[in-house]
């Protein structure tokens, strides 16, 4: 499908009702109010202004019902807005926004309602405050979501996922995900009763930003990396349940589990990393009745010289070890602020 990019930076909007597929930067923010109804018959639309708007100003009332693909790259987008594209887009499929947040001074007439799509399967936010998240999944059911991708805002805070509000969304939707991406959070214990409803994840990244790291794609090989913005490991219990048996020693939570990008901090976190990733591998996948684990991202976050932390040793170890069971294997380690 041809694509329409177009630099918007005139008084008028174009008249564009045959376009299918859009790529849009607006140098005026506001001309987002009368974007989507100047273009009802389009399909896929990518919306960018400029990096120093704080918010993007969307009409989500005045959506084409062909909309399939939305992506907002934009500094915010807010709540009511949003739900709007969701209420007027029924054939939406995909959602990508930056932030989703109230304007200042702005009351969202969706405060109090919650907005349901049958068919969004993929939502990005890629930066959420701990408000914005509240505010967000309290208000939206996605019962078809197969990919969910959540970034923390880069604002100084330890920003929690999930809160009550995530596990809420999950069960009020049912939905069966194949991808759950977790960035830059500290996740929290909740995130079992997450995973334990979903037996066909196929990939599974918890704080593990691998742009970020230096990777050690084979042993004692490194390259320069850039700092983590934050340095999250998941708690032992979230490693402990990726390793947990049934009472019969078969069953185990995330059986379609087949790639697994994390982050660990000590040895103690490292070594169970360690035993479960084993126990997802070869003959032991097959005995427990589990998919084998074909791709492991593991993050090494070291604390100065701190005596528990994983060795260079210990993880050239682990790595051959994997690759000798078939896995395609990176282990990275980060020194901790």
């Amino acid at each position: 499908m041809p694509v329409w990019t177009a630099f918007i930076d005139g008084s008028e909007l174009p008249t564009a009702k045959r376009i299918r597929s859009a790529r849009l930067h607006l140098n005026d923010e506001s001309f987002g109010r009368k974007l989507l109804s100047s273009m009802p018959d389009v399909e896929i639309l990518e919306i960018g202004v400029p990096g120093n708007s704080s918010h993007c100003i969307v009409d989500g009332s005045n959506v084409g019902h062909r909309l399939q693909s939305l992506d907002l790259r934009c500094g915010s987008i807010a709540l009511g807005s949003l739900l709007d594209v969701l209420s007027g887009a029924p054939l939406l499929r995909s959602l990508n926004v930056c932030r989703v947040a109230e304007p200042p001074g702005v009351v969202g007439h969706y405060r109090f309602g919650v907005v349901t799509h049958p068919l969004l399967s993929s939502f990005l936010v890629s930066s959420s405050t701990t408000a914005d998240n509240i505010a967000l999944f309290n208000h939206i059911t996605f019962p078809a979501l197969q990919s969910l991708d959540v970034t923390a805002a880069a604002d100084g805070e330890a920003h929690v996922w999930p809160l009550p509000c995530n596990n809420a969304f999950i069960r009020r939707s049912g939905c069966r995900l194949n991808q759950l991406i977790i960035r830059d959070y500290v996740i929290d214990d909740r995130i079992t009763e997450i995973l334990s409803s979903q037996q066909d994840l196929v990939d599974l990244q918890l704080n593990r930003p691998g742009d970020d790291t230096r990777h050690v794609g084979t042993p004692g090989r490194t390259s320069p990396s850039r700092r983590l913005r934050y340095q999250h490991s998941v708690s032992p219990l979230v490693v402990a349940f990726l390793s947990r048996e049934t009472e019969d020693g078969l069953a185990r939570p995330l059986p379609s589990l087949k790639r697994l990008r994390i982050a660990v901090r000590t040895l103690l976190f490292f070594t169970a990393a360690t035993y479960m990733v084993r126990s997802r591998s070869g003959t032991f996948a097959r005995q427990s009745g589990v998919a084998i684990l074909e791709e492991v991202d593991l993050l090494v976050i070291r604390q100065g010289n701190c005596e528990v932390c994983v060795t260079e040793a210990e993880q050239r170890d682990m790595f051959r070890s994997f690759t000798k069971a078939g896995m395609r294997v990176s282990i990275a380690h980060q020194s901790s602020v």
